[in-house]
């Protein structure tokens, strides 16, 4: 109408735009975290980061022991995820529900998939917690991304020990191990164990079928897979230690058994840890004194601590974690 001023609606900026998507997707982010907190399931918590810190922190579990448990728990994701990227909610239920194994893989298969469905307010500390390792323990067995690898949490730190968590699960950035774990290793459990036995007689390493189960865990083959794939394929340093291990391994009549209960050390386990070669080499040391001190028994354990005894001197701080080692027993059975 005449005399009637019309004000036009301004067009919207790129930079406006921008800013409104993203007010968009932070509101959508914040009813996803409301909708979970107000009665998701263990899956819907364990799926982001922020979500793991949550329901540890609900159930108890000790402060200092989450920023490690997040971390393990991403590992454990990543490494089970066909794209190795973390899966979904739907991926991840797909993936656990296709894998096979051993009747133990099974069960404890078959477990976590009824913890995970289980509702956050019908949870218990125990619940998360036999999650949490059992997912672990599947990564490890049955993980695509080879470079994951689980260690024992009771020798890694206490506080997750005491909280009930059985292991670790860290990426091993060492290019060679990397290289074994990722383009060597078989990624299935049975063809796994097979590979070991053909690289167990290869290098005269003993026979495994005389060993008793107790000397090796399922979660342990990937541990022994590396050992034995290093000792073709390792650098100097690596190998050295490889050769340290097996005069360790070997009796007063020249028998080698690197998994024996009359001499029960795990020392085939060492890279299971990210190692420079500075710590290879001190490795090799140590276990050259300790081998030569034994005069010829066969069970080398208290040769190994002497060793040990010798090197930490007067140092207090040197012989408190020579006890505690003794007292976790993380390299012997």
């Amino acid at each position: 109408m005449k005399g009637e001023c019309f004000e036009l609606e301004k067009p919207i900026t790129r930079s406006e735009d921008m800013f409104l998507k993203k007010i968009l997707t932070l509101l959508l982010l914040l009813s996803i975290t409301s909708a979970n907190a107000g009665g998701g399931k263990l899956i819907d918590f364990l799926l982001f980061d922020s979500g793991v810190a949550e329901i540890l922190t609900k159930n108890g579990v000790d402060a200092i022991a989450i920023p490690r448990v997040k971390r393990y728990v991403a590992n454990s994701l990543q490494a089970l995820s066909f794209s190795g990227k973390k899966p979904t909610k739907a991926q991840l239920k797909e993936i656990l529900n296709s894998l096979g194994g051993t009747p133990q893989d099974l069960r404890i298969k078959n477990s976590l998939i009824a913890l995970l469905d289980k509702p956050e307010d019908q949870l218990k500390k125990s619940d998360v917690v036999n999650a949490i390792n059992s997912l672990i323990f599947l990564a490890n067995r049955h993980g695509s991304t080879g470079s994951a690898m689980l260690a024992c949490a009771q020798c890694v730190s206490d506080v997750l020990s005491k909280n009930g968590f059985k292991f670790t699960l860290e990426e091993i950035n060492n290019t060679t191990a990397k290289k074994v774990l990722d383009q060597t290793l078989p990624k299935q459990p049975r063809q796994l164990t097979n590979y070991i036995n053909t690289k167990m007689a290869k290098y005269n390493f003993g026979d495994l079928s005389r060993v008793s189960p107790k000397m090796l865990r399922p979660e342990e083959e990937k541990s022994l897979g590396l050992f034995l794939g290093l000792a073709e394929a390792g650098n100097k340093q690596q190998k050295d230690l490889i050769n340290a291990v097996r005069e360790f391994s070997t009796d007063q009549n020249g028998v080698t058994n690197l998994i024996d209960s009359r001499n029960p050390h795990t020392f085939w386990k060492l890279f299971s840890e990210d190692m420079d070669d500075e710590t290879v080499e001190g490795w090799t040391k140590i276990l050259k004194e300790a081998n030569a001190s034994a005069d010829g028994q066969t069970n080398k354990q208290d040769a190994f601590y002497a060793a040990l005894k010798k090197r930490a001197g007067d140092d207090d701080y040197m012989n408190d974690q020579l006890e505690f080692l003794k007292k976790k027993n993380c390299f012997f059975r």
